[in-house]
């Protein structure tokens, strides 16, 4: 069942980049897609397959990933519409996931897929996992995860592309802890939930928008 939309008014105002679409995630694509992989897309876009592109879609809003041969592909906001192909969907748990409607997210001008219901500026971003997946905007460069709940040595990454997945470095935060990730001028502050399992789980269910 989809989670309602949850308040968040300018949550990442301060330091968001421009607005990414959330309804879906491109986690594969081949190259006859017409996408690359780890695109946003949203509700309404159109992929056109052909008879023989294929693409694995992730929706946070309803835990479903698809994989999609050929044809038509219409957005959804909970799963697409596949006309003249193949459509094979498995639903995954996915904890206290939450998305922004479209229209919060242009009001906010900033992104989230998961929230704090009670999110005002500043507030931390609470977030499912240990293991986070941020994409960037554009090549990130040197980037700074710290702890700041009780002192602990900064990581520090350097040569960031546009993204960064922490479970294909072997990194893992801390359950209940609290961090600040700095790129450049920008900085976002996380809060990890203290149940987050040590399984990584999908791309679509931890990544960020950075």
């Amino acid at each position: 069942m989809l989670l309602r939309h949850l308040t968040f008014a300018s949550f990442l105002l301060a330091v968001a980049t421009p607005v990414h679409a959330l309804d879906a995630l491109v986690e594969e694509a081949s190259a006859s897609a017409g996408i690359a992989p780890f695109s946003f897309l949203n509700e309404g876009d159109v992929l056109t397959l052909g008879s023989d592109g294929v693409v694995v879609l992730g929706s946070p809003a309803s835990c479903v990933r698809e994989r999609i041969t050929g044809g038509k592909v219409t957005v959804g906001a909970e799963q697409s519409s596949v006309a003249g192909g193949a459509v094979a969907r498995d639903l995954l748990p996915c904890g206290t996931t939450a998305v922004l409607s479209s229209a919060e997210r242009q009001e906010s001008g900033a992104t989230a897929w998961r929230a704090d219901p009670t999110g005002v500026l500043g507030t931390p971003l609470q977030i499912g996992s240990r293991a986070p997946f941020f994409l960037f905007s554009e090549e990130a460069g040197r980037v700074v995860i710290e702890r700041t709940d009780i002192p602990a040595r900064p990581i520090r990454l350097s040569r960031v592309k546009d993204r960064l997945d922490l479970a294909e470095r072997d990194i893992e935060l801390a359950p209940g802890a609290a961090y600040t990730v700095s790129v450049g001028d920008r900085c976002l502050n996380l809060e990890i939930d203290p149940n987050a399992g040590a399984e990584a789980g999908p791309a679509f269910l931890r990544a960020i928008p950075f």
